[in-house]
């Protein structure tokens, strides 16, 4: 299991949400997110670090892992899209004016990792609002074997070949 244990969750979540969730986390800190940076008090930020993977793989609580989704299936989600998602599929009434709350707060933690990466709209400005993001297509391949014995030697594979933010915070 992840090395950093989420034990709360916001809302009234079914067991399935929890599970994914719980997933989402574990494969984020395995995909070298450093989820231990954040103390017991931040657990919320995990728990949106987790759904926004989730959202953009297009992982509802009954998807299974091999069938996420990224950049090359053709998905560039914006975060009032992630909002939304996060909303109607894990038991949230997060405001869809807080869309530039999720991305300074989630999505900017995310990028530099090249885990997610800008969907297809070319953006005219930082701030565009039809601006989208998606799964980069290498982390997706990793994430599709998760919960299979292939899942170790994938993550193995792609770490291999980055250096992840938690090497990079290590090192600075």
């Amino acid at each position: 299991m992840a090395s950093y244990n989420l034990t709360r969750f916001t809302g009234a979540k079914t067991k399935q949400q929890q599970r994914r969730i719980l997933e989402g986390v574990e494969i984020l800190d395995q995909l070298g997110i450093p989820l231990e940076q954040y103390t017991s008090r931040q657990q919320r930020r995990i728990e949106r670090l987790a759904l926004v993977l989730l959202t953009l793989g297009d992982i509802r609580p009954n998807t299974p892992w091999s069938k996420t989704k990224s950049r090359d299936n053709g998905v560039s989600i914006t975060t009032r899209g992630i909002i939304d998602f996060i909303n109607e599929h894990y038991s949230e009434s997060i405001s869809r004016g807080s869309y530039d709350d999720f991305k300074r707060k989630e999505l900017d933690v995310l990028l530099p990792d090249s885990i997610i990466v800008p969907g297809f709209i070319e953006r005219s400005a930082v701030n565009d609002s039809r601006s989208g993001y998606a799964i980069c297509p290498n982390h997706a391949e990793a994430i599709r074997k998760f919960g299979t014995p292939e899942w170790n030697d994938a993550v193995e594979s792609l770490l291999s070949k980055k250096t992840t933010l938690r090497q990079q915070l290590n090192t600075s």
